[in-house]
C-alpha cells in the first residue's frame, strides 16, 4: 500500500485544499485511464493505480495544471 503525503500537496499555493486536490487528481487519473494519443504518460514510477499515480504526480510537483475561468 502506498502512503502519500497529502499535506505536502495541500500546502502548495496553487492547490491549498483537499477538495481542489481531489478534483485535479481525479481529472488526471481519468486522463491516464483513457490513454489518448496526446496524453502525457505517467511521470512517477512505483505505483500501479491511476488514482495513486495522479496524486503522486501532484505531490511531487511533476505535472502542471491550469485553472479554467468559468464566468
Amino acid at each position: 500500500m502506498a502512503f502519500l503525503n497529502i499535506v505536502k500537496a495541500i500546502k502548495r499555493d496553487d492547490i491549498a485544499s483537499r477538495f481542489k486536490l481531489s478534483i485535479i487528481s481525479s481529472q488526471r487519473a481519468r486522463e491516464l485511464y483513457e490513454k489518448k494519443e496526446d496524453t502525457l504518460p505517467p511521470q512517477v514510477e512505483g505505483y500501479y493505480k491511476n488514482t495513486t499515480i495522479a496524486l503522486a504526480e501532484l505531490i511531487e510537483n511533476k505535472i502542471d495544471f491550469e485553472e479554467e475561468n468559468n464566468e
